[in-house]
């Protein structure tokens, strides 16, 4: 920008000394070298503070790296690069032969558990039929040895050797009654221990048929939103893997939101001067001589060169201490940039025009679209 101003005044001051034959020498030469320095500097000082101006600045759009799920072999590669995609498209499919047989295997396996299930309840009654079955029995022997002691103790009506005989019947119908309570309370456990309403066994398989079902649906890989993925290398055979570190196909959204958005990189001098809602024009290398109307989202809360993190080194002072830009988001408002069709992440220049010092913002866009202009002649500059 600067050199631009000088030399426009060079010009000038080439046109007066011809226009008014004004003489070369010691003095005339030097006077308009420094009044040009005096004047060019004041302008761009005024000018750089008041209206912003960024040499780099950059459309930026947000991807997806594409991740497999499951392990397995691709078998189909149905998307084409650089196509429109909708959400839910397919971009490949992985080979569910494997996951469609652990599906089969697990169902049959619940169809085997659950009758199994309902078995205990039918052991759980049979348990408790077998109680009530040895308690009568019991209380039958302990009346038989009850009437055999009576009648021996008080008039000898039977012998010692029968009430011996009900006594240890009675010992042993006591000992079937624990065996069956024993039984029941088994049989109540494995009928009653329940999951979420379920037997645990059921539930267990019901879980892994889930996460099986789960795996069968995700070989089919689809599309995340609205978007299109673009330099697709992946080829049917090729075996991919749930890593993240081995992504196999990038994925652009179609954001609207970043479509028209441009981050610039400004000079941390002029922060004060930057806010949000301002006007702003944003030129494109891609878009020589054009000048698009923008404005000031807002500028980022943070820079990088700020952040830290816990980590295993220590803070290097070389690298922490740069300065740094200003990141500012600016939102082309101009409907004349979308018949251009540009690529994501094309270069721009952008400047903002604040309230302060106005007069000075017509030299910033004349300079802009001097700038633009500029872009024709890009072996040059």
């Amino acid at each position: 920008m600067d050199l631009l101003l000088l030399a426009i005044y060079a010009a000038v001051c080439i046109s007066a000394f011809k226009a008014f034959k004004i003489p070369l020498n010691k003095w005339t030469v030097p006077t308009a070298v420094l009044g040009g320095l005096v004047f060019v500097g004041a302008i761009v000082m005024v000018m750089n503070y008041n209206h912003p101006y960024a040499k780099l600045a950059r459309n930026f759009y947000i991807t997806t790296p594409v991740i497999s799920d499951v392990n397995g072999r691709v078998i189909s590669v149905p998307v084409q690069p650089n196509q429109p995609l909708k959400k839910g498209d397919v971009l490949f499919e992985v080979d569910p032969t494997p996951f469609r047989a652990t599906v089969e295997s697990l169902r049959a396996q619940l169809a085997a558990a659950e009758p199994e299930a309902a078995e205990l309840a039918e052991e759980l009654s049979n348990a408790i039929a077998g109680v009530n079955q040895a308690k009568a029995s019991r209380d039958q022997s302990k009346d038989a040895y009850t009437r055999y002691k009576q009648g021996y103790d008080n008039a000898r009506a039977f012998s010692e050797r029968d009430v011996e005989a009900r006594r240890l019947s009675l010992e042993q119908a006591e000992a079937a009654l624990d065996r069956a309570e024993a039984s029941e309370r088994e049989a109540r456990l494995h009928a009653e221990t329940k999951y979420m309403g379920q037997h645990p066994e059921v539930a267990r398989l019901q879980a892994e048929l889930q996460k099986a079902m789960y795996n069968l649906e995700h070989t089919v890989v689809r599309a995340p939103t609205d978007g299109y993925v673009t330099q697709v290398f992946l080829q049917p055979g090729m075996y991919v893997a749930a890593l993240p570190l081995r992504p196999v196909m990038v994925f652009v959204h179609d954001d609207p939101v970043h479509r028209n958005t441009v981050v610039g990189a400004f000079w941390q001098n002029s922060l004060q001067r930057i806010k949000a809602g301002y006007e702003a024009e944003v030129i494109f290398d891609g878009v020589p001589g054009e000048v698009f109307k923008a404005r000031v989202k807002q500028a980022l809360p943070a820079l990088s060169q700020g952040q830290l993190q816990a980590s295993g080194e220590l803070l290097s002072v070389e690298s922490r201490y740069q300065p740094g830009f200003v990141p500012v988001e600016l939102e082309i408002v101009d409907e004349r940039f979308f018949d251009y069709h540009l690529p994501g992440g094309v270069v721009a220049s952008a400047a903002i025009y604040t309230h302060h010092a106005h007069h000075m913002s017509t030299v910033r866009k004349v300079l802009l679209r001097m700038q633009g202009w500029m872009n024709y002649f890009f072996p040059f500059h």
